[in-house]
C-alpha cells in the first residue's frame, strides 16, 4: 500500500501495455522525479497444464524475462539482452550464504551448496544444495513469484539516485518475456508443455515535496554509466579435434571498454543441464584464451588452466558460488550430488580491458574436442558482455547520450 515518508511516496504501477508471453511496458508521467530504486514484482509463470514443474535453479523465475530496456521516447537509454544468461551470471556471482538466505527467496531459484558427511563412512563427504526448487504450477495464486531490484540490473538506474521526468519526458521500461521452456523449468519439458507469463507490476518511490522536485528537475546534469553490451559469436563444433579462433568484435570500436565477460552458451539440447538448462556456461577442455586491441596481445600468457580463469573471475566481480569441483566437466566426479548436472557448467570468461578500443578489438579463444564427449564437441555461441562508458550530458531543455 502506498506510504508517505519524508516527502517521499510509495508507488505501484501496473504495466500500461501488458501481452502474455510477449511484453510489458510501463510509462511514467512527465514532470514528475522518481526514484531509481525500482522493483519489478510478480515476475513468474503459470504451467498450461495440470500439475508442477520446477524453475531453472540458476535464475529461477527470472527466467521468463527475455530483455529489460529503458528508454526515453526512441532514445534507448539501458538494456540488458539475452536476459536469463545475465541473470544466470548474476546468480552465481554471489557468495554462498547470500544465495541461501536471500536471493533464492527473491529470485526462486536454488543455489548454494553445503558439505554432508555420511555417519555411516565419515571419510565419504558429499557436496548437495541445501534447498529446494521453486514450483510452477497451474494457479495463478500458488506458483511461485520473483521479484528483482532493476538497480541490480540497469547501469543507468544504479548511478543515478533521481530521475526527473521533466528531462526524460517519455520515460518508459519495456520488459520482454521469454517462454523457452529449455530455459523456465529444464527439468520439466515435455510433450505438450507449456507456460504463460504472469502480469508483472512495479514498486518505486516518487518525491512528493515541491522544493526538492524543483531542486532536483533544474540541477540535473545527467549522470555517466556503464551499461552492458552484447555481441555474439559462433564457435562450430569442434570435431574431436584442435580448435584456434579469433573473433574480431567491431562493435566495441571507438569506446573505452571496460569488463568483459563471456557466456559459453551449448547450441543442442544434448548437453543441457536439468538444473541450469542451457542458461549457464559450459567449461571446455583444454581451453585457452586472450585479448588483442589494436595489434596488442592484452594478456602477457594465454590463460590456460581453470585456477587462473577463476581467479581472473574473482578478480573482477568477487565472490561466485562454485559447487566442490565445478571449474571442469563432469568426468564421474561423485563428490557433488548432482555433478552431471552442475559441474561443468559455470564456467565464465572475463577480463578487465579498462582502455579505450580504437580499432581490432579481437578475443583469441582456443579448445580441444574429445572423442565421444558431447559437452566438449559442443557446437556454442560465445556471448560477450562488454562494460561500456556513457553519459547523459543535459544541454538546457534537452540531453544526448553518448560514449565517453
Amino acid at each position: 500500500m502506498p506510504y508517505f515518508s519524508a516527502g517521499i511516496k510509495s508507488e505501484e504501477m501496473e504495466a500500461n501495455t501488458y501481452v502474455e508471453n510477449l511484453k510489458a511496458i510501463f510509462r511514467w508521467e512527465p514532470n514528475e522525479v522518481i526514484m531509481s530504486n525500482i522493483r519489478l514484482l510478480n515476475c513468474g509463470a503459470v504451467r498450461k497444464q495440470a500439475g508442477t514443474a520446477t524453475y531453472n535453479e540458476l535464475c529461477g523465475a527470472l527466467s521468463v524475462i527475455k530483455r529489460i530496456a529503458l528508454y526515453d521516447d526512441n532514445v534507448l537509454l539501458d538494456s540488458v539482452d539475452k536476459f536469463p544468461l545475465w541473470a544466470s551470471f548474476r546468480s552465481f556471482n554471489n557468495t554462498n550464504d547470500d544465495n541461501m538466505s536471500r536471493h533464492n527467496n527473491l529470485n526462486k531459484k536454488n543455489m548454494g551448496f553445503v558439505s554432508e558427511v555420511s555417519e555411516a563412512n565419515p571419510s565419504q563427504e558429499t557436496v548437495q544444495q541445501l534447498g529446494e526448487s521453486s514450483t510452477i504450477t497451474n494457479d495463478t495464486n500458488t506458483t511461485a513469484k520473483s521479484y528483482i531490484s532493476l538497480r541490480d540490473v540497469l547501469s543507468f538506474l544504479e548511478s543515478s539516485t533521481y530521475i526527473p521526468t521533466n528531462v526524460y519526458k517519455g520515460l518508459r521500461l519495456e520488459i520482454e518475456f521469454n517462454t523457452n521452456l529449455a530455459d523456465i523449468c529444464p527439468s520439466s519439458v515435455g510433450a505438450g508443455d507449456g507456460v504463460n507469463t504472469l502480469r508483472p507490476f512495479l514498486s518505486y518511490e516518487r518525491v512528493m515535496n515541491p522544493e526538492l522536485m524543483s531542486k532536483v528537475m533544474s540541477g540535473y546534469k545527467g549522470t555517466q554509466f556503464s551499461p552492458v553490451e552484447l555481441s555474439t559469436v559462433f564457435v562450430d563444433p569442434a570435431g574431436d579435434a584442435e580448435q584456434n579462433k579469433n573473433f574480431t568484435l567491431n562493435s566495441y570500436n571507438n569506446k573505452n571498454l571496460e569488463r568483459v565477460l563471456i557466456v559459453k552458451s551449448p547450441l543442442t539440447g544434448g548437453t543441457s543441464s536439468t538444473k541450469y538448462g542451457q542458461t549457464g556456461s559450459l567449461a571446455m577442455n583444454k581451453e585457452r584464451f586472450n585479448f588483442i586491441s589494436g595489434g596488442d596481445t592484452l594478456i602477457p600468457q594465454d590463460v590456460s588452466s581453470d585456477n587462473r580463469r577463476l581467479a581472473l573471475l574473482n578478480d573482477l566481480y568477487s565472490d561466485c558460488d562454485v559447487a566442490y569441483a565445478g571449474m571442469s566437466p563432469n568426468e564421474g566426479d561423485t563428490t557433488v550430488s548432482s555433478a552431471d548436472e552442475q559441474v561443468g557448467q559455470t564456467s565464465y570468461i572475463a577480463y578487465g580491458v579498462n582502455s579505450f578500443v580504437s580499432n581490432n578489438f579481437q578475443l583469441k579463444y582456443q579448445r580441444t574436442g574429445v572423442a565421444g564427449g558431447s559437452q566438449s564437441n559442443e557446437a556454442m555461441n560465445l556471448n560477450i558482455y562488454g562494460e561500456v562508458l556513457k553519459a547523459v550530458i543535459r544541454d538546457g531543455d534537452s540531453y544526448r547520450v553518448e560514449y565517453v
